[in-house]
């Protein structure tokens, strides 16, 4: 046991959890197709549980890796700070910027295919702005990680 915690130490990564990871990922796309199509299965259909299970897996690599650091990179350095907000900005911030390009060029088109869905499934429409807000106060709001 002893020889089996020490690999995964050394390895710093601890696959399992990055397979649970993709599967709770996979979750929540197939609950987010559900939800729009009006499909039914139990659990799966509920992909704001696959988010808690992601997050919280996530939330345990982090803590996992930062003590892997800890020595070389002490929480109570503020260049340790930079780094850690530098790596996760650059983590997430590219696939986001190129998503959020997509989703406002494609926002009306995107709205046409959810109105003809709606109406398909006998549902109200949704809310024109959730797809087709471009507004500047939008945008920055996207840009800059200060929206919802």
């Amino acid at each position: 046991m002893a020889s089996y915690e020490t690999s995964i130490i050394k390895s710093s990564r601890i696959e399992c959890l990055d397979g649970l990871r993709a599967l709770a990922a996979i979750w929540v796309l197939v609950g987010h197709c559900m939800l729009l199509t009006g499909w039914q299965i139990p659990i799966v259909s509920e992909p704001d549980l696959g988010v808690d299970l992601f997050i919280m897996l996530s939330g345990f690599l982090m803590v996992f890796h930062y003590q892997l650091r800890q020595e070389k990179e002490p929480w109570q350095r503020p260049e340790t700070w930079l780094k850690f907000w530098t790596r996760r900005y650059f983590r997430i911030a590219p696939l986001f910027y190129v998503m959020l390009f997509l989703a406002l060029a494609l926002g009306p088109y995107l709205y046409d295919c959810r109105i003809i869905i709606d109406d398909f499934l006998s549902r109200s429409h949704q809310a024109p702005e959730r797809y087709l807000d471009g507004s500047l106060k939008n945008i920055v709001a996207h840009l800059t990680f200060l929206f919802g």
